[in-house]
Order: structure tokens, then C-alpha cells, then sequence
């Protein structure tokens, strides 16, 4: 189902290309940095898991916050880990 002004507003758009061939390179690379990041990001805290588990006597339940926590957006890692440290 569409909106009601979506076709309208890709008719209003103008046909000129919004980067320059100059710029596309660099979007290109800003791009799979930033995918690579947050794939390495994610990678991080699924190593770090047994060493917070550890530390804080977890359970598997309360890692599974940790995971959940850390990929939302907005939350930090640091977030993450206080809220398995905080008793239910």
C-alpha cells in the first residue's frame, strides 16, 4: 500500500544526480566501512559474552539482555552490561 503523496514526491524531485562522479568513490568506501564496523561491533560483544559472564556471575538469561540491549540503537555497551549487573 502506498502513501498518499509518495508518487508525487518522486515526480517532484529534479533529475539532477545529488553527488558528483568525483564524490562516488568516497560513498562507496564510507559505506563499507560503516557495514564493517558494525559487523565487527556485533562480533566484539559476542566474544566479550563469557569474559561479562564471568564477571558478573550471569546467567544465559541475563546475557541474552546483554545481546538484546547492545543492538539497539541508542544503547551503548556500557548500558549493556550495567543492566545484567543490576539484580531482578
Amino acid at each position: 500500500m502506498r502513501g498518499p503523496c509518495d508518487e508525487a514526491v518522486l515526480r517532484s524531485g529534479g533529475s539532477e544526480v545529488p553527488c558528483g562522479e568525483r564524490a562516488r568513490p568516497w560513498i562507496l568506501t564510507a559505506t563499507i566501512l560503516g557495514s564493517s564496523m558494525a559487523f565487527i561491533d556485533s562480533t566484539v560483544v559476542n566474544v566479550a559474552l563469557p569474559a561479562i559472564q564471568g564477571s558478573f556471575h550471569a546467567t544465559v538469561v541475563d546475557m541474552q539482555w546483554v545481546v538484546e540491549s547492545y543492538g539497539r540503537p541508542g544503547q551503548s555497551a556500557r548500558n549493556s552490561e550495567l543492566a545484567v549487573a543490576t539484580p531482578a
